[in-house]
């Protein structure tokens, strides 16, 4: 009985999150820059990192080492969709992410605008901070978007059916003592 307990308890916590998986990282996989942009294939869910430097002088393109990076992408499905900026260089600084292609209705947006999901079609991003200052990294996180799956009524009488068998495991341990 203790083996049926553990083996239920296996399956439960192998259905665990895992960590996410990473579609693309600037830092191992090379620059995502403006005039090579990457295709990335068909994505489903992982995260795409990366970081961009437009230089200290607001306005005046051409005095940072990575002012603009560009990726596409299809999705087959809607998925939920973030963006997380950090160690911002100009602290006013947002990064603009231009959808140079998409689904009808997609266009460009922010860091402090992002959709929460991304509907399936082909994209190209672009992604500049805006003004054109500063320093930032960037963190897309895609996340399959999975359907609530209704509780089937009998899963309910699993709970009494375990307690039940509990109990009589329990019963037959004390005869097996007393005996």
């Amino acid at each position: 009985m203790r083996l049926f307990f553990l083996t239920c308890a296996a399956a439960l916590l192998s259905g665990a999150a895992s960590a996410a998986t990473v579609i693309y990282d600037e830092s191992t996989s090379g620059d995502l820059s403006a005039f090579a942009a990457a295709d990335l294939g068909t994505i489903t869910e992982g995260e795409v990192t990366g970081s961009l430097d437009a230089g200290p002088t607001r306005g005046a393109f051409g005095d940072g080492t990575d002012e603009q990076d560009s990726f596409s992408f299809t999705l087959t499905e809607t998925v939920n969709f973030s963006l997380s900026v950090s160690n911002l260089v100009a602290p006013a600084s947002v990064l603009s992410i231009f959808v140079t292609s998409g689904p009808p209705g997609s266009s460009g947006f922010s860091s402090a605008s992002e959709p929460s999901t991304l509907d399936a079609g082909t994209y190209s991003f672009s992604l500049i901070p805006s003004g054109n200052a500063g320093s930032l990294d960037y963190k897309f996180s895609f996340e399959a978007i999975t359907p609530a799956v209704p509780l089937p009524a009998g899963v309910l009488l699993y709970g009494p059916l375990l307690i039940g068998a509990g109990a009589i495991a329990a019963r037959r341990r004390r005869r097996a003592t007393q005996s």
